[in-house]
């Protein structure tokens, strides 16, 4: 009797050995959880919780990732949070476009533009471009650079984010278009550009110069008119 209760309590315990290691492999095997993603379908292009863009910007995001993802299959990604915490913004860019198959499963071309507006180490806005691995060689991390210096950061610096946000998305949209054969129809992004008078130089201060410019014209005809005399 003592026996076979010993075989029984034997089988148990290996029986509960043997779900926790399975639990342990799936635990371990499994991707983390983001947390902020959310659920990004496969008509998700922005992920935006705080309502930092207009909706007109809104819009105008998702028309361009659906022409993007009809003619490439590709599926372009805007996500604005305040921070992804301690995790490196690389690699919860990947873990985004993972967890939530971005883009299609069979050509892994999903990219994800993430915006940080208030990121943990300071700074100001920082960005993150992650692509995923069919999209490497047409977005290199030269040419993501050259997108976020031309086409992000000035605006983001100037507090325009409608605008960096809509500007990085038709560039990133154009090189992978261009990817796939598609050269035609392409929307071409606007950089920032600052116009110095109109910036730094306010309507009194036009009025000022002006009314200087007079006055000096006068003092030197009044002059030229005094040495005629």
């Amino acid at each position: 009797m003592m026996r076979l209760q010993a075989e029984r309590g034997m089988a148990l315990l290996k029986k509960t050995i043997h779900l926790l290691v399975i639990t342990f492999l799936i635990l371990l095997f499994s991707p983390l959880s983001t947390g902020a993603a959310g659920d990004i379908s496969k008509d998700t292009y922005l992920v935006d919780e705080e309502n930092f863009l207009t909706e007109e910007t809104k819009q105008e995001v998702k028309i361009l990732g659906d022409k993007l993802k009809k003619g490439t299959t590709a599926q372009l990604v805007v996500m604005i949070i305040e921070h992804v915490g301690d995790q490196s913004a690389s690699e919860f860019n990947m873990d985004v476009i993972r967890e939530n198959q971005i883009g299609s499963v069979r050509n892994k071309n999903g990219l994800l533009f993430l915006i940080e507006t208030d990121p943990i180490n300071g700074g100001g806005p920082a960005v993150e471009i992650t692509v995923d691995r069919d999209l490497e060689k047409a977005l290199s991390d030269a040419k993501i650079d050259q997108i976020i210096d031309r086409y992000t950061m000035p605006y983001l610096n100037q507090g325009l984010i409608d605008e960096a946000v809509v500007s990085t998305y038709q560039a990133l949209s154009n090189e992978v278009s261009k990817h796939y054969g598609i050269t035609e129809g392409l929307t071409k992004p606007q950089p920032y550009t600052s116009n110095s008078l109109q910036d730094s130089i306010s309507i009194p201060t036009i009025i000022i110069i002006l009314l200087v410019i007079f006055l000096l014209s006068r003092m030197v005809n009044g002059k030229r008119k005094k040495q005629r005399d």
